[in-house]
């Protein structure tokens, strides 16, 4: 590969470290991240690997999702009939008030595993304020503020700003067959487009994006309170005081319902909650001291005195918009608001252009197979989660939804480091094809594409890929303790929802 220009785009989490790994990165594929001290890091090659990076950002500053915005996206799209496909969704050369580019950040959201989990390797040691339990009640666990903090200071020491062009998004991504460049269309503030030609790609755009919500018999004919809030998706939630004493129906069963639901349950009238099955079964008991990965989930999830109901999913909205009926054959009228927990589709429409017509750079697929109204938010074509098949000067970071995200998108653009520097060459494809097979089959259905038991074993198959020197990042994966942290989640979620703890 001869890869000197290289884009990335997003400035959250993932596009950050992809950003400061490649800058680290010496043409003789070595790193000069050897530490997990980013002071001692601080040094940058004498002979860069790659001639000049340059990071789009689509807003004013860095932190991508971590930001918090009291604007939020529009509510529920009543004006699109398939609304639960992502393709609905694509942008246009233009500026559009309906973007879906605020952040889904809300008030008191914190994060749901320890702070140690929520560093990049390379930056171990910048410190994250109010991480004792005198001032922040969450503790172990950290705000958003703090996890945007944090990104900053690791922008500020790095020095990444001068390489970073904000109110920049990202319209068009293809490939020149005539020169075998990538050509990007960009869109600033002020309307105008400015194309630039790139030798590779790192697309670090994230995963929570395009919301998803299900198509479900007459929904636009739900009336609710007729406000704003009426029929939400989460990334439009901002304050559970929105819905204080309201009667509120709750559609979802993944970590993000959970979240909501704590605070919705000691503000609103009546919490109802709508879940895949209206009976969660349990999980096998524990035993030789294990923790099973969701039991805290699933102890709330079949607790029927915390102060909400459990129904099935729901059938249809009926009665002119007045009644919502439950598969199980509940009706139950006068709901005030819809909010849905139902995650987020995977969605690239700066490549899902005319273009790349038949390209097939990265084939996002359903979360449960042969369910298609389901959020799409896998891929069976991206090797090792982060390089296309179609073309290995694409890559992606932080799309393998799983409990580390921070880690995982780091390891993502070590692997593109050492690839893309040739310290490394990725196999032939019919070896890239047999392991995206072999990871479609052993895919659960739900929202995560890597499982916790998995993590060590796919760190260290990623990371062989990493530059000479480059600091190991598999010691730092303590998925015990992350699932042990759960305990503290389920304990913080009763205390909120008894209004023990204050918020």
């Amino acid at each position: 590969m001869d890869i000197k220009r290289i884009a990335v785009i997003g400035a959250g989490p993932s596009g950050l470290v992809a950003l400061n790994e490649f800058l680290h990165t010496s043409k003789n594929g070595s790193s000069t991240i050897n530490s997990y001290n980013s002071l001692e890091n601080k040094k940058l090659p004498t002979n860069c690997a790659f001639d000049e990076i340059i990071l789009f950002e689509q807003g004013s500053e860095v932190g991508g999702t971590w930001r918090y915005s009291e604007a939020c996206d529009p509510p529920f799209p009543y004006d699109i009939e398939e609304y639960n496909k992502p393709y609905q969704f694509r942008q246009s050369m233009k500026i559009s008030k309906n973007m879906w580019d605020k952040s889904g950040i809300y008030n008191h959201l914190f994060s749901n595993v320890p702070e140690g989990s929520m560093k990049f390797s390379s930056a171990q040691d910048i410190e994250l304020s109010d991480t004792n339990v005198e001032m922040n009640p969450y503790y172990p666990f950290i705000k958003h503020e703090q996890v945007l903090k944090y990104l900053e200071k690791f922008c500020d020491v790095n020095e990444l700003k001068k390489h970073i062009r904000f109110n920049s998004s990202v319209e068009k991504i293809y490939k020149d067959e005539n020169t075998s460049k990538w050509t990007i269309h960009v869109l600033d503030k002020d309307g105008g487009i400015k194309i630039e030609v790139f030798d590779a790609v790192m697309v670090s755009t994230g995963r929570f994006n395009i919301p998803f919500i299900p198509k479900i018999s007459n929904l636009k004919s739900f009336k609710g309170d007729n406000s704003s809030n009426a029929l939400i998706h989460t990334k439009s939630f901002r304050n559970a005081k929105d819905f204080s004493g309201k009667k509120v129906l709750l559609v979802g069963s993944s970590i993000s319902a959970i979240d909501i639901l704590q605070y919705l349950i000691p503000a609103c009238k009546e919490v109802y909650l709508s879940t895949n099955k209206s009976t969660v079964e349990p999980p096998k008991p524990v035993t030789d001291d294990k923790l099973v990965p969701g039991k805290w989930m699933n102890d709330i999830l079949n607790d029927s005195n915390i102060g909400y109901v459990k129904c099935a999913r729901i059938k249809a909205i009926i009665n002119d918009g007045k009644s919502v009926e439950f598969e199980d054959g509940l009706i139950v009228d006068d709901f005030d608001n819809i909010i849905f927990a139902t995650g987020y589709h995977l969605s690239f429409p700066f490549l899902d252009i005319p273009e790349n017509d038949g390209k097939n750079y990265i084939n996002i697929v359903s979360g449960k197979k042969d369910n298609n109204n389901y959020a799409h938010l896998k891929f069976n074509n991206i090797y090792m989660h982060t390089f296309s098949m179609t073309d290995a000067t694409l890559a992606f970071s932080g799309i393998a939804h799983n409990t580390l995200l921070f880690l995982t998108s780091e390891a993502n653009a070590v692997a593109a480091s050492g690839v893309w520097s040739n310290k490394h060459t990725i196999p032939e494809l019919t070896v890239q094809q047999q392991w995206c097979d072999l990871q479609n089959d052993n895919m659960k259905d739900g929202l995560k594409v890597i499982q916790n038991e998995q993590l060590v074993e796919f760190f260290d198959e990623l990371c062989e890929f990493a530059p000479d020197n480059r600091v190991k990042i598999t010691p730092l994966l303590n998925t015990e303790y992350v699932e042990r942290s759960r305990l503290v989640l389920k304990k913080i979620f009763y205390d909120i929802a008894n209004k023990v703890m204050e918020y």
